[in-house]
């Protein structure tokens, strides 16, 4: 997702009225890049990090309209707030280089490296293009051998 996507989000975006994590989350056109909703696939492995998330910060006790992450302040992050921390929380690990777009960027990548297809990943990065899609994967060796040795 991007940040403004992250930003944005609501409790009652990603979970139901009795706090069930959703599969598939919209997103409004208010909350998107561009003037368009979109889907967003909540994985297995994310499902679980949710759900935990949910009940460490009692999500149930607030108005489900509420900001799924607050900010300081109780309210939403600012998109650029989001970025900065990203950037923040990158340096902290000691990833250089990295921007609050690479794991965009990296979950393109390491789909297409398991032969998911271009189409697909244009869904789910909300892209229009899939000219924009193709720029995101990073072509590695390993991707490069498993196309010829499919013949």
């Amino acid at each position: 997702m991007r940040c403004k996507e992250i930003a944005g989000l609501k409790i009652n975006t990603l979970f139901d009225s009795v706090g069930n994590i959703k599969e598939i989350a919209y997103l409004s056109a208010e909350q998107t890049k561009g003037s368009k909703g979109r889907k967003i696939i909540i994985g297995k492995k994310l499902q679980k990090s949710l759900s935990d998330y949910y009940k460490s910060q009692r999500l149930d006790k607030r108005p489900a309209s509420r900001p799924l992450i607050p900010s300081q302040k109780g309210g939403h992050f600012r998109p650029n707030a989001l970025v900065q921390l990203f950037g923040k929380l990158y340096a902290d690990a000691g990833i250089e280089g990295a921007s609050s777009h690479s794991g965009r960027r990296s979950l393109a990548s390491s789909l297409a490296a398991k032969g998911t297809g271009v189409r697909v990943l244009q869904e789910i990065l909300g892209h229009r293009s899939i000219a924009t899609t193709q720029k995101y994967i990073d072509v590695q060796e390993s991707m490069l051998v498993s196309a010829v040795n499919l013949l």
